[in-house]
């Protein structure tokens, strides 16, 4: 076997288990999947944001799925199994929010043990709309000093502006 097809095999099997470590689960990814005490409110916020704007990225809902770990205790949804929170984010309220083209995060308040933030966000629809998310940083237990989301609502939805007639 000549020195060149050699090259070629080898080049090629370092192609092959380089994609095979690339879409191994758990990879990373360019943001954090779980809360960390040093996050502030807003690298929660951004965190999440940057999750569901690569949703299916390294695996199907896997965005959700961030959102999932960022959950307060008490959120509603903390309670629930994930496949319950990734039906809540693709509905209508929510799933324009998945794998959207770009978006804002802008500081309302934060207080010692509460944030509000807004989110405005374009969808990959190209429609805009604004999200309001609330954290509180957490007291006692295993998470404590972590800001952790206690909701997240649609606030305000523009739809895409359409033709203007005229008339004289």
């Amino acid at each position: 076997m000549s020195a060149q097809v050699r090259y070629i095999i080898s080049l090629l099997l370092v192609i092959m288990v380089g994609s095979l470590v690339w879409y191994l689960p758990g990879r990373n990814v360019p943001y954090a999947v779980k809360p960390d005490p040093e996050m502030s409110p807003y690298e929660v916020v951004r965190t999440q944001m940057e999750a569901l704007s690569h949703n299916d990225f390294p695996d199907p809902d896997f965005g959700i799925e961030v959102i999932y770990n960022f959950l307060a205790p008490d959120h509603d949804l903390q309670a629930a199994i994930l496949e319950d929170v990734v039906t809540l984010w693709h509905n209508p309220v929510y799933s324009d929010m998945l794998n959207l083209i770009s978006y804002t995060v802008e500081e309302h308040y934060v207080r010692e043990d509460e944030a509000v933030f807004f989110v405005f966000l374009e969808s990959k629809d190209e429609e805009k709309y604004m999200y309001i998310f609330e954290l509180s940083r957490q007291e006692g237990g295993p998470m404590e000093g972590v800001w952790l989301t206690r909701d997240v609502r649609l606030y305000d939805k523009v739809a895409k502006p359409g033709p203007v007639e005229i008339q004289i």
